[in-house]
């Protein structure tokens, strides 16, 4: 493997800094406990020790290493999710749109790791990858749907469910890129700098981050939208006189 150019991985530790100190935001905005961020600290901390050691350079088992590294942040961001609705509509929505304009330089610095021979070019937007429309996106959405106190959660959902569906592309084409046994994507580079330090923390990170703030906006608005409708109901119901 070509190595890697020293400003790529300074502009994705800058990344990766930046994503930390948005989860600090969201516990601070929520309210939440300060435990959430210091596992997020210690999860990054396991990931490079392992990644350091080469455990997860090894993708001929099944499923690949990897995947341990994977499956537990996104487990964890479906389940805060699904489990803190209370706790979601005391943040401001702008707080898990606008940040997501993150995406348009991690989107450079895969360009950069394809035009030096890391990647191959259907992970960049030259090939098959349009997660940098997400990133351009985000600040026009936030500015839009979000400005002076109003939410427009049909266009805000829209573009969730939208972005999310580019971010499962790339994944796919991620893990097909792979050198694993069902490798799809054979011609350039096989996808194997996301095994060493600190490029876990692309698959095992910042992609959670970036699902984390699609899944927190959109269960923040359809709770807005329940809370609405009880309201509604409740101030539609007839007064009682005893």
């Amino acid at each position: 493997m070509h190595p890697v150019p020293p400003i790529a991985s300074y502009i994705f530790l800058a990344i990766v800094g930046f994503l930390v100190v948005q989860v600090f935001r969201w516990q601070r905005a929520m309210h939440g406990s300060f435990a959430i961020p210091l596992a997020v600290l210690g999860w990054l901390a396991l990931t490079a020790t392992l990644a350091l050691n080469g455990f997860f350079e090894d993708f001929s088992t099944i499923p690949p290493r990897v995947a341990l590294a994977v499956a537990p942040p996104f487990l964890a961001v479906i389940y805060a999710a699904w489990k803190a609705p209370n706790a979601l509509l005391a943040a401001p929505p702008r707080i898990f749109v606008t940040y997501q304009g993150f995406r348009v330089l991690m989107e450079v610095v895969l360009f950069m790791l394809y035009y030096v021979g890391v990647l191959p070019q259907q992970m960049t937007w030259e090939g098959r990858n349009f997660d940098v429309v997400v990133g351009i996106t985000a600040p026009i959405v936030a500015w839009i749907c979000l400005r002076s106190g109003r939410t427009m959660r049909g266009p805000m959902i829209a573009w969730n469910v939208v972005s999310m569906i580019l971010l499962a592309n790339i994944m796919i084409v991620g893990l097909l890129s792979a050198p694993t046994p069902f490798r799809v994507f054979t011609e350039g580079p096989a996808n194997r700098v996301v095994a060493l330090w600190p490029w876990i923390w692309l698959p095992s990170f910042v992609v959670p981050m970036a699902l984390a703030g699609h899944l927190f906006s959109l269960r923040q608005l359809l709770q807005m939208r329940s809370e609405g409708s009880t309201s509604k109901t409740t101030s539609n119901l007839p007064l009682t006189h005893h």
